[in-house]
């Protein structure tokens, strides 16, 4: 902890006015009132842990100092502690830089408690340090891009910042004594910076544990900033952070914020914090800031396959996990391109056990790293990790039950339970007994009981009995999803695929059951990736000469799958949209096009039609289009194989160019059919 002379001129104050408060004290001291108290907490941990006495204080906030205070070995204490606390002395010394306008070295010196040389000497020792990250230090003000002061500040200062979101005042919960910003926060300012975040986080989705915390932080040093007059003068991507449901939010509720603090923020300001809330959770056009999205995705893919491989566990079907992943990379990414923040060893306790599977993962995100063309640090390393570690337990923990059955009736009855229950869960019914062979049973290896009669005992001998129907109701089921017990996997056939099947083919009987196989057939493959070819049919691909215009393009493409209501018009009308606002992110090599919008509500069943240009269109006046694959997804995850696929395709300048000379749609299938064999 850091020790200066406030502290001493703390008591001395305290010895002259034995009847004093908190108020009066900081006017005497020309500092905040929780500033003092800071010191308060920070000289109540001195005494304590030197069994010397406390300062008396009281709620209405009277402050005072026992008489029996040995005021000359507290001096001595002090000076003590302040001989090898450097490091702390600089950190006090940056504060002061990065938020006060002007800095007195006199003055500065004498709170320090050290001389004016070595306040110098720390002073030239930081505008070094500051060098490195194209800042200047000129008459002890700090110069150069306010971005980059504030990811310095961030850096320098999160855990001290982080701290304040937990403190507790109204349960007097003390936070940490060395918390240096109570030079500079009052407790309503951390009250009213806390109320805007809980308001506009409520509607967020998908937000990463840590966006509390950090967003908090940020929050806290913008203020800091605009405090001094110090704003944000530059913005990239103002199109698009004016245009996200983040900043209308903030726009719409930073008023109150700004009336609390005192302070206004403009455009700028607004756009940055919007830009920080994309750090920390996924958004609506999760597609559009990265131009290799797709082939993120297939990245992302491949890594859980090689950490698989590495560690030996079978992670490839879990579903959990590469949603997760998917969900984390996107603001990951965002945060690294933006230089969010760079706070190295938060998660250094949490996977510090687990040094092997960090240096696993970390060779396994090379690829991606590359593709991105920014390396991840350690903390981002740290929090991949994470999710393998979930990912591993989960799935290495025993999952099948073994189940008693109780019942009262004969064979049948005893056998309909056990072959619902063992079709329905991942349980093996290990014995079926009757309720008085229970108390001679050997139930060692049983996880759960389950009668089919009423028993008094709710468990026996610690194991946990179920009384069920032994019509197994869906009430039944509900029950025992309560004690955590595994559905088996279920045929995952959209619905509405099916539906549409039989509407197709109502009138004729051995279609209908031909179709309906293929279907099942496909659907059996529970942790196989549907492939491009599972999902195109010879009615969505269509070979034209040109079209009048790019939109034109996406309608058409679009109006294939529209006409059998796999997606909705809205659809359609939402990827020209993206289009129009964000640039054809979806070109790729080889005049070649996968536009796509997010899963959503406008999508019935997951599908790609393809449409082939015979003259190339262009799109946004930029890119040239002769092949488009139209992707749309239920799920996020169902395209990850036929994404896969279509880069390979696009790859392949050979195929891309038999292409033009195929001359109906059945000679397309076959030349897909062809390129993609193993």
């Amino acid at each position: 902890m850091y020790i200066n002379n406030r502290l001493l001129e703390i008591v001395d104050f305290l010895k002259e006015n034995k009847d004093t408060t908190i108020r009066e004290t900081a006017e005497h001291l020309n500092i905040l009132e929780q500033a003092v108290r800071y010191e308060i907490n920070k000289l109540d941990f001195i005494l304590e842990l030197n069994n010397m006495p406390l300062l008396v204080k009281n709620k209405n906030g009277g402050l005072g100092i026992e008489d029996s205070l040995d005021l000359e070995r507290l001096r001595g204490i002090l000076d003590g502690m302040n001989k090898d606390s450097k490091e702390e002395r600089q950190s006090f010394l940056k504060a002061k830089l990065f938020f006060e306008k002007k800095i007195n070295i006199t003055k500065l010196s004498k709170s320090l408690g050290v001389s004016r040389t070595t306040v110098k000497s720390d002073i030239l020792e930081f505008a070094r340090e500051m060098e490195k990250y194209d800042l200047q230090l000129e008459n002890n003000q700090l110069h150069g891009d306010e971005g980059k002061i504030r990811n310095l500040i961030f850096r320098e200062f999160f855990r001290e910042i982080s701290e304040l979101y937990y403190q507790d005042f109204s349960n007097d919960k003390k936070i940490p004594a060395e918390n240096i910003f109570f030079e500079y926060l009052t407790e309503a300012d951390i009250k009213a910076v806390k109320k805007f975040i809980r308001e506009i986080s409520r509607d967020l989705k998908n937000k990463d544990n840590n966006f509390y915390e950090y967003f908090f932080s940020y929050m806290v040093i913008s203020y800091l900033r605009i405090k001094q007059k110090k704003t944000i003068t530059n913005v990239e991507n103002k199109k698009f952070l004016q245009s996200i449901e983040e900043y209308k939010m903030i726009s719409k509720d930073i008023g109150p914020l700004e009336e609390s603090l005192g302070v206004k923020y403009g455009k700028n300001e607004k756009m940055i914090l919007a830009d920080y809330m994309l750090g920390f959770h996924s958004y609506a056009y999760n597609t559009l800031i990265f131009d290799k999205w797709l082939e993120i995705e297939l990245l992302v893919k491949e890594l859980i396959k090689n950490v698989s491989s590495r560690t030996n566990t079978d992670i490839l079907s879990d579903d959990e996990l590469l949603e997760g992943l998917l969900n984390h990379i996107k603001p990951a990414i965002y945060r690294m391109k933006n230089s969010i923040f760079t706070e190295e060893d938060i998660y250094f306790d949490e996977v510090k056990e687990y040094k092997e599977l960090l240096e696993i993962v970390g060779e396994s995100l090379k690829t991606l790293a590359e593709l991105i063309g920014s390396g991840f640090s350690f903390f981002e390393k740290a929090l991949f990790t994470l999710h393998f570690l979930a990912s591993i337990e989960r799935n290495t923990k025993k999952t099948v039950k073994n189940i008693l059955l109780i019942c009262s009736g004969g064979y049948g009855t005893s056998r309909l339970v056990a072959d619902r229950m063992e079709k329905e869960y991942e349980v093996k019914v290990i014995d079926v007994i009757s309720y008085f062979e229970l108390f001679d049973t050997n139930i060692e290896n049983v996880d759960i009981i389950i009668s089919t009669i009423k028993t008094k005992e709710r468990d026996f001998n610690g194991i946990p009995v179920v009384t069920v129907s032994p019509f197994f109701t869906m009430n039944d089921q509900k029950i025992l999803s309560s004690y955590n017990l595994v559905k088996r996997q279920v045929n995952e056939t959209e619905i509405i695929e099916i539906l549409d099947i039989i509407n197709k083919n109502i009138d004729n009987e051995i279609k209908l059951k031909n179709e309906l196989s293929k279907v099942v057939f496909l659907d059996k493959k529970k942790n196989e990736d549907r492939g491009l070819q599972d999902f195109i049919t010879k009615e969505e691909v269509s070979i034209l000469d040109s079209v009048k215009d790019w939109q034109e393009s996406i309608k058409t493409a679009g109006n294939l799958l529209l006409k059998n209501k796999k997606i909705t018009e809205k659809y359609i009308d939402e990827i020209i949209h993206i289009t129009e606002t964000f640039g054809a992110h979806f070109v790729f090599q080889n005049e070649v096009a996968i536009p796509h919008g997010d899963a959503s509500k406008n999508v019935n069943i997951s599908s790609v039609s393809i449409l082939k240009l015979r003259k190339a269109v262009l799109l946004k006046k930029k890119k040239k289009v002769s092949l488009i694959f139209f992707i749309s997804a239920k799920r996020k995850k169902d395209h990850v194989k036929s994404i896969e696929d279509i880069i390979k395709l696009m790859k392949n300048t050979e195929f891309i160019e038999k292409t033009n000379t195929v001359k109906n749609t059945e000679e397309f299938l076959e030349l897909i059919k062809l390129y993609l064999m193993p």
